[in-house]
């Protein structure tokens, strides 16, 4: 699922690709997930999120959590609150460690649905 930021919060992202225009374009839903190939079990990697609120004006309406291979890696998200307005992206970085050839990141909400504008996945030593 996708939604898309009106016009006039948005009109610059048709020509140029910043991390500001991220804040636009999100995937939200209850439960679901990414599944992130080509990593090697044993390596650990850089695990970039940029969250972006877009319906909320206010805190504590949207909060979820972010697992990786079933394991929490960010508890309690609440992006209002992290970026203090809407289509603002706030980005976290945490460092995972791969467990088998491909890396599931999920996003499980606990209140409202869970959001994410952007998953990035990269080798710190790289």
């Amino acid at each position: 699922e996708s939604w898309y930021g009106t016009a006039g919060t948005c009109s610059a992202c048709a020509t140029t690709s910043t991390l500001a225009c991220t804040a636009c374009t999100v995937r939200f839903g209850g439960l679901f997930s990414y599944i992130i190939g080509n990593v090697t079990a044993g390596n650990t990697y850089t695990l970039r999120l940029t969250f972006s609120e877009v319906w909320w004006t206010s805190a504590g309406n949207r909060i979820f959590n972010v697992e990786v291979d079933g394991v929490a890696v960010l508890s309690g998200v609440d992006v209002y609150a992290l970026a203090g307005a809407k289509f603002t992206p706030v980005v976290r970085e945490v460092s995972v460690k791969a467990r088998a050839a491909t890396m599931s990141v999920t996003f499980r909400s606990t209140a409202d649905n869970a959001i994410v504008a952007a998953v990035e996945v990269s080798r710190p030593d790289l």
